[in-house]
């Protein structure tokens, strides 16, 4: 069919026909749009079949996400190459699950630099080793896009962590976003795979574009083992979010005008080095997602510890702190007891001395699990009391708000779920 209808009929704007198939994109689930798979998506290849200029704009959309899992490997990049490869012009990212078996054939590389538009790329590591597939084809694809945002998931890094340098410096000038989510040791045949020729390394990796960046799971000490520095000079937003017990740091990673660290770690580990020069205006300590039988007074001593840390405090401008505990029994010391707000009070008054802190939230949780009950001496009438009366000088000055949360950990339908119990905001 023409794109313009006979009879006089005028064919519906640009416009409006990108409303229609960007309403039914947004309406389809994720993973129908990223498997190459026309009939997941029936109603956008209905789109495509109406003229030649909705077909474009439905292309445009329904391969704008594509993932390849290793089991779909060879057949989907096989398809991209031989069969239809126009589609690739039309993604914007591109999430490859890796494994030992995901194998790069000679026009490997050929095929990705097909990706010209690519904006987001996803990588996804499921052996329990170095994944080789990256450094032999990413490599050329890197080097020709102008990438804005990359994920490393359950990565396995060189003991020198140098595939993660290589990766980075091919898409330095232009990347915003980074997570790179770096997995312990499980192996020990780590070391750069003697197929695996990488070209010399500058002795600074500069990223002047980054804006935002997560390291996730274990944080790699990059400068310790290679020498060579990466320097962020502009980076507005860092999160570190790790499950392990041993002391980490994030000295070799150099960003002095950092506008936000969030940190979100079990307080039974060590406290992190947070390097010389880090001057966050919005810092973050959350503590409630690894919820464990641990004393809040541990927790808040580990809060305290973290704070002193910061280099230059007086930059600090707003402070979020969130506590959680668990119990499965009548344990009153996994209950906030006054003494803990009375310490809390105390870190929080020390940095209001500074005259430039201008807001602080606290979140308080306690997780009853099963069929626990509240110890008689809790409740939250109680509680509210004694928080007003502990802050009183932060709530009269209008610096501190409160979020007080009593949940419980039931078991239901083979599932363990939260029921809120009680809630309270200051």
């Amino acid at each position: 069919m023409p794109d313009r209808m006979r009879h006089g009929t005028q064919v519906l704007p640009v416009e409006l026909i990108h409303h229609i198939i960007s309403f039914l994109y947004q309406n389809t689930e994720e993973e129908d749009l990223q498997g190459l798979d026309p009939v997941r998506t029936p109603d956008l290849a209905a789109c495509a079949l109406v003229c030649h200029s909705w077909n474009d704009i439905s292309r445009s959309y329904m391969f704008r996400t594509i993932t390849i899992c290793e089991d779909s490997w060879n057949s989907r990049f096989s398809f991209l190459h031989f069969t239809s490869p126009h589609l690739c012009k039309y993604t914007r990212e591109l999430r490859l699950e890796l494994n030992q078996h995901c194998l790069a054939p000679e026009w490997f590389s050929d095929c990705l630099e097909r990706f010209t538009n690519l904006l987001a790329l996803d990588l996804e590591n499921w052996a329990k080793e170095p994944p080789l597939i990256p450094l032999m084809g990413i490599g050329s694809l890197l080097a020709n896009i102008p990438l804005k945002r990359l994920h490393l998931r359950k990565w396995v890094p060189f003991d020198d962590a140098s595939d993660i340098l290589h990766i980075l410096s091919l898409c330095s000038a232009s990347l915003e976003e980074l997570s790179l989510e770096v997995f312990p040791v499980i192996t020990s045949a780590r070391a750069q795979p003697i197929n695996q020729v990488l070209p010399a390394l500058p002795p600074v990796i500069h990223l002047p574009a980054l804006r935002t960046l997560a390291l996730l799971c274990e944080i790699p000490d990059i400068s310790q083992a290679t020498g060579i520095g990466i320097e962020i000079p502009d980076l507005e937003t860092l999160t570190i979010e790790v499950e392990g017990y041993d002391s980490w740091s994030v000295a070799g990673w150099n960003f002095n005008h950092i506008t936000r660290l969030e940190l979100t770690v079990p307080c039974e580990g060590a406290i992190p080095d947070l390097g010389p020069s880090i001057r966050p205006s919005h810092l973050t300590i959350d503590l409630s997602k690894m919820q464990s039988r641990i004393p809040y007074l541990t927790a808040v001593a580990w809060v305290e510890g973290c704070i002193r840390r910061l280099p230059f405090p007086e930059h600090l401008h707003q402070l979020t702190i969130k506590i959680a505990s668990s119990s499965h029994t009548q344990d009153a010391f996994l209950y906030p007891q006054r003494t803990h707000y009375e310490a809390l009070h105390r870190i929080f008054q020390s940095f209001t001395d500074h005259q430039a802190l201008r807001r602080i939230d606290l979140d308080i949780g306690v997780l009853v699990q099963g069929s626990a009950d509240m110890p008689r001496s809790f409740s939250m009438e109680n509680e509210i009391g004694t928080l007003k009366e502990v802050f009183a000088p932060l709530f009269g000055a209008g610096l501190l708000g409160v979020r007080l949360v009593l949940e419980r950990l039931v078991y239901c339908d083979r599932v363990w779920e939260t029921e809120l119990i009680m809630e309270h905001n200051m």
